[in-house]
């Protein structure tokens, strides 16, 4: 059995969506007999193969194929709505393009993370052109990518917030799948050893997007204890320069500090020097629909957590693993990080370290393909 796993993001690139997309390629290679993944053209190849092993750092078992798609940048300035659809629309067609060679064939499956994608496919199954079994992965509770991909023959969601979306809109054949990661990249982080410290360095790492919540955070950094040293890794371009301005405006006795995106390997460094982990994800609606890559990844760190108490979080973790707070509470913030600095945490890492076994990338793609296989049956 062969899967094509349909993408349209950069690779690669310090996004979640990139990230999440070549950990299940890899994994999906485990389970079937080959895997290719297709995503957009970029202008630059850069030594394709070495580049993305090592920005990712895992080791290739499937192959990448880039399809051509309209890329006019000086398109942005003018509409980035306008842009950005452009290169959905090319990319859409040149993916069912390439996949008219596979149009009869039964022993290929689609998995798709591209509304667009599906609603061509859906269109051409109508017709009776392409006859075979593809899957929509919905990372967003939209009527409107609902409705364009509702001839798929499944649906994978990543929580339960989405998979309540989805059947109140009559979707079936829906199987819930949260994120996951890649526990043998943190091996080389130490134990935890309770010390009690004169200076903390509390680490944030990922984007920079307003519903991240870090910009929350440097907003309330007066109230927090004066022996925290906030550190933020993460962000380009304009998310990184408006956090910038941010802390030049609240961080008055100046420990904050700002690094732009590094590499996994790079980062595991700056874990290992930290002394505890934040998540603050705030109320936006956008985190209704979230499944964090970073939770998993602090689960696997060693390190004591302090995570906002939102759904998207609470579904995985509780206060037997994490230190929960309430993101509108500024003092709850507090409480958490005088908590998690004030007594041994061992118990809750240990907690995390044997929970996280069950969200690995490799066990979200054995429990996809078991869900793929029963419709095949």
């Amino acid at each position: 059995m062969k899967l094509i796993y349909i993408t349209n993001t950069r690779l690669p690139s310090e996004k979640a969506n990139s990230i999440q997309s070549i950990q299940m390629c890899a994994s999906f290679a485990n389970y079937f007999n080959s895997v290719e993944l297709w995503t957009i053209s970029k202008k630059i190849e850069a030594s394709d193969t070495n580049e993305i092993e090592s920005f990712y750092n895992f080791d290739r078992n499937f192959e990448i194929k880039r399809l051509w798609t309209a890329d006019i940048r000086s398109l942005s300035i003018l509409s980035e709505t306008l842009w950005s659809q452009l290169k959905n629309i090319t990319f859409s067609i040149n993916v069912c393009i390439k996949l008219f060679k596979y149009r009869k064939n039964k022993s290929v499956i689609l998995y798709s993370r591209v509304w667009l994608v599906n609603f061509f496919i859906g269109m051409l199954q109508k017709i009776n052109i392409f006859q075979f079994l593809f899957f929509y992965e919905l990372h967003q509770a939209s009527d409107f990518q609902i409705s364009m991909a509702k001839k798929s023959s499944g649906f994978v969601v990543i929580n339960s917030y989405l998979k309540e979306f989805a059947e109140n809109k009559n979707i079936s054949n829906i199987f819930m799948a949260h994120d996951g990661v890649d526990t043998r990249l943190f091996d080389s982080l130490p134990k935890y050893k309770y010390i009690k410290k004169d200076i903390y360095n509390l680490l944030y790492y990922g984007s920079l997007y307003e519903h991240k919540g870090i910009n929350d955070i440097v907003k309330t950094l007066e109230l927090i204890p004066g022996n925290i040293q906030l550190k933020i890794i993460g962000g380009t371009g304009v998310h990184l320069r408006n956090t910038r301005l941010l802390i030049e405006e609240y961080d008055k006795s100046g420990r904050c500090t700002l690094i732009p995106h590094m590499t996994q390997k790079s980062l595991l460094n700056e874990i290992k020097s930290s002394d505890l982990l934040i998540l603050p994800n705030n109320n936006s609606d956008l985190n209704k629909s979230t499944s964090p890559l970073k939770l998993f990844e602090y689960m696997c760190s060693n390190k004591p957590i302090i995570a906002s108490n939102i759904q998207a979080i609470t579904e995985i973790v509780d206060e037997n693993e994490v230190f929960l707070y309430d993101p509108n509470v500024a003092k709850s913030l507090v409480n958490a990080i005088k908590s998690a600095t004030s007594q041994d945490c061992t118990p809750r890492i240990n907690n995390c370290l044997q929970k996280v076994e069950e969200f690995t990338w490799s066990t979200r793609a054995r429990n996809i393909h078991k869900f793929i296989s029963s419709l095949l049956n």
